[in-house]
């Protein structure tokens, strides 16, 4: 078997013996850097309104006892946390309550990046079955 070959069975062999528990609680991943909690969220943003709502939805990701928050915010801020959720994959559902102004952006947590992980599993463990039966 080639080095090569074997290097990429034993290290996807490692990766799929890895367990893939469900979350312990109500913390989830969140990619959005720290920085932009400080700084804004692109040239548009560059407010303290934005700023503190991107802060808010950083703690919120990290909090293992809150499953639910509601952002009541002006549609711009609400549209940018709307966007970071969806272009960085966060594990959030979320509905806008038109009562009272400014409106509210109400955000569940969910599981999809475990979901997701359990997807990627599936695939991986095909190829390494496939990796395997060729030598």
């Amino acid at each position: 078997m080639p080095v090569v070959l074997a290097f990429a069975r034993d290290l996807l062999s490692a990766e799929v013996a890895r367990p893939l528990l469900p979350y312990p609680d109500w913390s989830r991943p969140c990619s959005v850097p720290e920085i932009q909690a400080r700084t804004g969220y692109g040239y548009r943003y560059q407010c303290e309104k934005s700023s503190e709502a991107i802060r808010q939805l950083i703690g919120f990701m990290a909090d293992p006892a809150a499953g639910k928050h509601d952002f009541r915010y002006p549609q711009d801020i609400r549209g940018m946390l709307e966007g970071l959720i969806r272009d960085h994959h966060l594990d959030i559902d979320h509905v806008t309550i038109r009562k009272g102004s400014p409106h509210i952006l109400s955000c569940t947590k969910n599981d999809n990046s475990h979901h997701r992980a359990l997807a990627r599993r599936t695939a991986d463990e095909t190829l390494l079955g496939r990796l395997r039966a060729m030598g």
